[in-house]
This record gives C-alpha cells, structure tokens and sequence, in this order.
C-alpha cells in the first residue's frame, strides 16, 4: 500500500507540472493569433467609436440646426443608401475573404473585378429603388422628380458599397490601420457638411445632410487606395489587371455570406423605414439617433467578429481555446460599456434636445441590454462561417431578424418606440441561448457521451 501511495505521491506533482507546461504552451502559441487579432479588433473598434462619436456629434448637430422632420427625413434617405448598399455589395468583400490570401498573381484581377462589379450592382439597384418607390408612390419616391437628386442618390450608394468592400480588403490584408484612417476622414468630412448644408438649405437640408455620406466614401477612398498600394504588409504590388472571370472563385462564397449579412442587417435597415410609416418623421429622428447611440457598444461585439472572421476564414480552422478566449475578453468589455452605456445615454439623449431624450430613454435601456445575447449570436454566427456551415449561422441570423420585425411590427403602434428594444432584446436573448446550448453544452456532449450532433460538434478541444 505505501508503495502504490507512494507512487501515486510521485506521479500527482508529476501531473501538475505537466499541466503547467501544457499550459504555458497553450498560452504562448495562442499569444500570435491573440495579439494579431487584439491589434485587428482594437483598430476595427476604434473606427466604429470614432465614427460613433463624430456621428453622435452630426446628427446632434442636424437636430440643433433642423427641424425632426428634416432629420427624419434624411435618416430615412441613409436607411435606403445602407440598404441598397448592403444590396449591391453582393458579399463580394466577405467573399475574397476566403479567396485573396492565396490568391497570387491574380490578386489585383480578382480586388479589381469586384470592386468594378460591385459599383455597377449598387448603381443599378439604388436605380431600381428609386423608380420603384415612385411607381409605389411611397416615400422617397420622389427622388425621380429631380435629375439631380437621383444621380446623386445613385452615384451615393455606388460609392458606399465600393468603400465597404475596400474595408474587407484592408482587413485581410492586416492594414486595419488604414481602415481607420478611412473612416475617420469620412466622419469627419460628414460633420463639416452639417453646417454647410443647413446653411444653405435650412429646413429643406434633409437630402443634402444624406447626400454628404456619399461624398465621405468617395472622399476617404482616394485617400487610403493611394497609402494601401504604393505599400502594404502582404507585399501586394497593385496593376491594372481587370478580368470579371476572376470573380467567379468569389461569388459562391460571397452570396453564401451575402444571405447572411443581410438577414443580420434587415432590423438595422427596415426598422426606420417601419418607424417612418407606422408612427412618424419625427419618431425615427429619436429612433435613429437613440440606436445612432447605443451601436457604439454593439459595434464592439462586431469589429471583434470580423476581425476574428477574417483572422480565420481563409484557414477555415477556429478550436476551442481561441474561441472561449474571443467570448471571455469580449463579455469583459460589452458587460461593464452596458452599464454605462445605461448611465451616460440618457445624458447624450438630453443634448440633442428635450424631446429625444423623453422619447429615446426608454428605447435606450433595451438596446443596451441587447448587447450581451448579440454577444453570443455573433460569436456563433462566426464558428459556423468560418467552417463553411452557412446554413447555421443563416438559420439564426433568420430568426432573430424576422421574429424581431415581425414583434415589432405587431406592437408598435400600441407601444411606440420601445417596442423596438424589446422586440430586439427578446428575440435575439431567445437565439442567444439556443447558441450557448449548441456551442458548448451540446458539443460536449456528443464529443464525449455520442449524443445527438451539433452543428458546433466539430470545435476541437486544445
């Protein structure tokens, strides 16, 4: 007995010490991917602040110097860019994703071919919507009356789908930096256009207010293409290469995502288009600007994803430790910013003026809580996407979204505003804990007992 003690003695400090070895080098293999990805999501997330807080500064601006109708009217013109250009990008950024670090010589064939395509998708469709919405006889139908402010609607969201794939680009080629840098020129060209527009327009300043997102994306462009080409960390050496054939190994990819993206973004894009018919103008104006608020915390939860996504798309490999490191660091940020965020909005609601802060506290509160169940989504969204399993994350996307607008649709006119944020939070708590049960729970448990697959069964343990 004092022998198989005593070699028992000897083999537990033995097991201790292997595990603290393991350990260590666990953590020193994971550091490379953890400060890539940390620089990544940092620049990603200092962007969207950035823009957040120059755009919190715009849009209070607009309210101080127009009427809630006019700035309504040109957060429902936005809403319409951001949808058609979310349209017209086709997924074609996600897409190359995957394609663009073994992509060789046919690199700038392939940047070049979706870029072009890209514009010409966009021009087309925000055409279409224009013509369409007049044919309706619905709001913003009546951007064809006026050649003018139908070109400059169209030649808008070509530009703005064209920097959002330029954003995917500088991702995959780790030059966050200059994606920051682009969007902080766009910010800031946006606010200078505040004064300049209201000046010259005043009450009737609502469509050159959108129109000045346009001139951002064409302006910061030019501004970062020039910096990204002439030097680059992948060595990337830019030529006039054009071949839309070059397309054709994205665009499988790029729709699969595409499907995803926008089912991710149809709350963001409708609901202040439902917000402008179903209650009013000036009901969006506070909608617009209380969610203009409360996405400087969620765009926390996806700069992170995408960075991650792009750190990991192309290898198509994400275990287990990188994954719970992403979601513990990433609930260590959302959970406390919540919290204030529940504190200092109200204050920022009150500088736009009385009536924002009286009709946006209470839609406020739920949109903050939102940022933790979209915390998991997102993250889940990411595993599947990375694998290739796009059906999954669709499927969830799908949910949250639908049952999102159609709660909100159902209860608004009964409730107001803050049947929003609660359509929003329930919906997506909802999917949030389908997730954590599938993610984690549910792989375990066929991973160790043989119980019924998950679609997370495939996370390898490290």
């Amino acid at each position: 007995m004092r022998l198989r003690g005593g070699a028992e003695g000897t083999r537990s400090p033995s097991r201790a010490l292997d595990y603290l070895r393991q350990s260590w080098t666990d953590l020193r293999a994971a550091r490379p991917f953890g400060l890539q990805l940390a620089r990544a999501s940092a620049c990603l997330v200092s962007a969207t602040l950035l823009t957040g807080i120059l755009g919190y500064l715009y849009w209070t601006a607009a309210a101080r110097g127009a009427s809630p109708g006019t700035v309504g009217y040109a957060a429902a013109l936005v809403s319409a860019m951001a949808l058609v250009s979310a349209l017209g990008g086709i997924g074609a950024g996600l897409g190359m994703t995957y394609v663009l670090p073994r992509a060789g010589a046919r690199w700038s064939a392939t940047v070049n071919a979706a870029l072009a395509l890209v514009f010409l998708v966009s021009a087309l469709l925000a055409l279409g919507f224009v013509c369409g919405a007049a044919a309706l006889r619905v709001q913003l139908g009546e951007l064809a009356e006026s050649p003018m402010q139908l070109w400059t609607f169209v030649a808008t969201c070509a530009f703005w789908s064209t920097s959002l794939i330029l954003d995917d680009v500088l991702m995959v080629e780790r030059c966050a930096g200059l994606l920051l840098l682009r969007h902080a020129v766009a910010a800031l060209v946006r606010l200078g256009a505040v004064p300049i527009v209201i000046g010259l327009w005043g009450d009737d300043a609502g469509f050159g207010l959108a129109a000045a997102w346009g001139a951002s994306a064409l302006i910061s462009t030019a501004i970062v293409v020039a910096p990204f080409f002439r030097r680059n960390p992948s060595g990337r050496q830019f030529r006039a290469d054009l071949d839309i054939r070059a397309v054709t190994q994205v665009l499988p990819l790029a729709v699969k995502n595409h499907g995803y993206v926008l089912m991710a973004m149809a709350p963001y894009l409708l609901l202040p288009l439902m917000v402008s018919n179903m209650l009013s103008l000036e009901d969006n104006a506070y909608y617009y600007t209380t969610w203009m608020i409360t996405m400087q915390l969620l765009t926390i939860v996806t700069s992170t994803n995408n960075a991650l996504f792009a750190h990991t798309a192309s290898a198509g490999v994400l275990d287990r430790r990188h994954l719970n490191q992403v979601l513990v660091a990433m609930l260590a940020v959302v959970v406390p910013a919540a919290l204030f965020l529940l504190i200092a909005g109200q204050a920022a609601l009150g500088l736009l003026g009385s009536g924002y802060g009286e009709h946006g506290g209470p839609l406020l509160v739920w949109l903050a809580l939102l940022a933790i169940p979209k915390t998991v989504t997102e993250l889940y969204a990411t595993v599947m996407r990375v694998r290739r399993r796009f059906g999954a994350a669709v499927r969830l996307i799908s949910f949250g979204s639908i049952s999102t607008l159609a709660v909100a649709g159902a209860t608004m006119r009964a409730w107001g505003l803050p049947a929003v944020g609660i359509a929003y939070f329930s919906c997506f708590s909802a999917a949030a804990l389908y997730c954590a049960y599938d993610l984690w729970w549910r792989a375990d448990r066929h991973r160790q007992k043989g119980g019924p697959r998950s679609a997370a069964a495939w996370l390898p343990r490290t």
